[in-house]
């Protein structure tokens, strides 16, 4: 489905982030800086880093930080670039879309495309 998203503040990049994984998104602004912001970095200034608990966060073997993420009931291994660290949790910069689903205990153990249950 082709998806167009007038306004490209909070709503609208959280939902452009949240559909574009199954939907072709179109997110449109009214100033060019702002569009020509979102295209270099991929990240909007109303919407920034997304927080997960620290336990989400595992170690690849080449030492790339990883979430697993829960795509349709299957795992989803996913390279991602760490931001700040606090006691709120960890700044996903990169890499984990507004909305997503994340594994957050016991994700150590996880292939990419292994089956999940609830």
């Amino acid at each position: 489905m082709n998806i167009a998203i007038l306004g490209a503040g909070a709503w609208g990049t959280a939902l452009a982030a949240s559909w574009s994984s199954v939907h072709s998104v179109k997110l449109w602004t009214r100033a060019r800086v702002d569009a020509e912001a979102l295209a270099r970095s991929r990240e909007s200034r109303y919407l920034p880093g997304v927080r997960v608990p620290e336990s989400a966060l595992r170690r690849s073997m080449t030492g790339a930080d990883e979430l697993v993420v829960c795509d349709h009931d299957v795992a989803r291994v996913r390279v991602v670039e760490v931001g700040s660290r606090s006691a709120a949790g960890v700044e996903i910069a990169k890499g984990l879309a507004a909305g997503e689903q994340i594994v957050v205990d016991h994700a150590l153990g996880l292939e990419d495309g292994q089956p999940l249950r609830h």
